[in-house]
């Protein structure tokens, strides 16, 4: 059975305080420094499986054409290659990016969303069934009545 991080990051820092004294606060730092760079060992090798194949779909051709990393079903992070049903920032963080510095980066739109053309409309569809902007709208305008 595989050791989680949490566990392995456990086990390492125990081992280094096990070597001399450790106070408190050095203890906290260390267990997040081992933890973070656990994660980012994890995300590394993760992209290194899931980094796509072909000419047409290659990391270099979207690099080159960022536009083409949104497609209908999924989005492709162009910094290691994952696909992604949505580019979150907790994803984008292990990349030393946040969103807007990512589509800075890649040559996107301030505005364009980093989520699949298919969820995006998935979500759009639900907001309309349950009526989310009339919602909206009257909660704005019995906040803007209550201030008045």
């Amino acid at each position: 059975m595989e050791k989680t991080l949490v566990q392995m990051t456990a086990e390492i820092v125990a081992a280094q305080a096990g070597s001399g004294r450790v106070s408190p606060d050095e203890l906290a730092v260390s267990i997040h420094q081992v933890y973070d760079a656990l994660v980012e060992i994890h995300d590394k090798e993760q992209c290194a499986r899931t980094e796509p194949e072909g000419e047409i779909t290659g990391l270099p051709h979207l690099r080159g054409n960022p536009q083409k990393s949104v497609t209908r079903t999924m989005v492709i992070c162009l910094e290691c290659g994952m696909k992604f049903k949505q580019l979150t920032t907790r994803h984008l963080v292990t990349h030393g990016l946040n969103p807007m510095e990512y589509r800075a980066k890649w040559g996107f739109s301030k505005r364009q969303p980093l989520v699949a053309r298919q969820l995006s409309a998935q979500r759009r569809r639900t907001a309309l069934d349950n009526q989310l902007g009339e919602r909206l709208a009257a909660a704005r305008r019995r906040k803007l009545a209550e201030q008045v």
